[in-house]
């Protein structure tokens, strides 16, 4: 019986020791994104997408589009080099973040009106008569892409804290 005795008193000891409650992560370094399961051929067909609309002369001019679309959604200044620029960091990150077919690429939680912007940006262009870019069928894949980056946004379990270098548009202080 003393045999016992003297174990289960150990555990009841071990099974005090104070536990925190959370872990703080830096703010300045670390942030909360998302993790999304991406295929390659939907990385290459954003990319694709990209370089065809800025490689083709445009008659929807994205400054115009942006100040039309901001005024009546939102109250900031955005210019169509922030929402390019975020666009081009957001393909290239996931480039780098991509390691086998199906892949798993980070999500920043405030970037889906900036994506959604830009290809209501790119659907104008292909719609407009005169302009020259036609890519409907990346758009659409894209867009399959970005809805499910904007549903795992809304879904709690597929939050994490990351290092803001893993994260596009999230660069560490």
């Amino acid at each position: 019986m003393g045999l016992f005795g003297g174990d289960r008193s150990q555990a009841e000891t071990t099974a005090q020791l104070p536990v925190p409650e959370y872990e703080h992560f830096p703010t300045d370094t670390y942030c909360i994104a998302c993790a999304v399961a991406v295929s390659q051929e939907e990385v290459t067909a954003f990319r694709e997408l990209l370089e065809k609309e800025t490689a083709t002369t445009t008659v929807v001019e994205q400054s115009t589009f942006l100040s039309r679309e901001l005024d009546g959604e939102l109250q900031i200044q955005q210019t169509e080099e922030d929402v390019a620029a975020f666009v081009h960091e957001l393909v290239e990150t996931w480039e780098g973040q991509i390691d086998g077919d199906p892949s798993a690429v980070w999500w920043p939680l405030e970037s889906d009106w900036r994506v959604a912007l830009y290809m209501r940006y790119c659907r104008a262009r292909a719609e407009h008569e005169t302009d020259e870019f036609d890519c409907t069928e990346r758009i659409e894949r894209v867009r399959t892409l970005v809805s499910r980056c904007e549903a795992a946004s809304e879904n709690a379990a597929k939050r994490g804290v990351v290092h803001r270098d893993r994260v596009p548009g999230e660069r560490a202080k």
